[in-house]
């Protein structure tokens, strides 16, 4: 472990949705070497930022690594711009990093330490480099939107069995005939995705070929 903490320097973003806080360094028990509070959380900050965590790294004679905590959709601009830019990124977790935040004694994290803490627990466990892969965030958006029609669905057929007013029940009807058919062509969109992705991703087959495993499942699977 000494040894991947000499050779690699790690640069750590904790990510919200307008701003960023950036941690870096290769020492495990110091202070970050650098560090960046409130960056913009848009293209032009993050390159900037970027290039000088390859400035520092240089000095510092060590390869560049970034990590992040995955946030849904907050860390996709800097995860795009650091394939862009050819800087190898490990998106880890929350549950991982808050675990090790116990570990180490501090119960709950606050804003001015989450990227420190961050930049400790990658130094530690090394986290795996996170592949770019623009189309699986596609498919997480198609899986996603399919989800909550069906939840929408689930409602609106709940409501029609409590409801006795037959005009309400009539507008009920045509709202579930609506859904059911945005389910439908949803699932298709799935399908389709999955379809083209099966050429270059044996996994799908794989899964495709277990009992019990439909398109949505393997859409989720594939997806997360």
């Amino acid at each position: 472990m000494i040894e991947k903490e000499q050779k690699i320097y790690w640069v750590a973003f904790d990510v919200a949705s307008e701003k960023l806080d950036v941690a870096a360094g290769d020492q495990w028990h110091s202070k970050p070497q650098w560090s960046a509070p409130n960056v913009p959380n848009k293209e032009r900050n993050l390159k900037n930022c970027l290039e000088m965590a390859k400035k520092k790294a240089d000095e510092a004679g060590q390869t560049l690594r970034l990590v992040c905590e995955s946030t849904g959709v907050y860390h996709r601009e800097l995860e795009r711009c650091a394939a862009e830019m050819n800087i190898p990124i490990c998106i880890v977790p929350p549950s991982r990093v808050h675990n090790f935040a116990k570990c180490e004694g501090e119960q709950e994290k606050t804003d001015a330490a989450d990227a420190a803490l961050i930049r400790r627990y990658a130094m530690l466990y090394s986290p795996r480099i996170t592949p770019y892969d623009p189309d699986r965030y596609m498919l997480q958006e198609k899986v996603s939107l399919r989800i909550q029609l069906a939840n929408d669905l689930a409602q609106y057929k709940a409501r029609l069995q409590t409801t006795r007013d037959e005009t309400t029940a009539k507008f009920v009807r045509a709202q579930i005939e609506h859904l059911e058919e945005q389910c439908t062509l949803i699932e298709k969109e799935i399908e389709a995705f999955l379809a083209l992705r099966a050429a270059i991703d044996p996994r799908i087959e794989r899964l495709r070929a277990k009992k019990g495993i439909g398109t949505l499942t393997l859409g989720v699977l594939m997806a997360y």
